[in-house]
């Protein structure tokens, strides 16, 4: 039933987000600020599911995680992706506020 709405697949896309982080962290031995940031960096064009990776690793939103997004923030702009820069520093900005 849950493939079958909006939704139901938005809940599932999360839901399999969620466990891809869990067992990275998991294999890691916990969560780190570049495990977070390449999980948020991956689904950066889902605002919503960003936020719940963001509060689910809430306590690896360091200095250290925004110095990664801030990085790749920078590497965009020198490979002339502008918008993707520009995407993912509106990303990192609203992850600010959730800190």
């Amino acid at each position: 039933l849950m493939t079958q709405t909006e939704v139901g697949r938005r809940l599932e896309k999360q839901q399999i987000a969620l466990h891809a982080l869990n067992r990275d962290a998991k294999k890691e031995g916990g969560l780190s600020p570049q495990l977070l940031a390449k999980h948020i960096i991956a689904n950066e064009n889902d605002e919503a599911l960003v936020s719940a990776i963001a509060l689910t690793g809430r306590a690896a939103l360091t200095y250290e995680f925004f110095a990664i997004l801030t990085a790749e923030v920078e590497k965009r702009e020198k490979a002339g992706n502008t918008s993707g820069a520009n995407h993912l520093g509106q990303v990192r900005d609203n992850l600010l506020t959730l800190h």
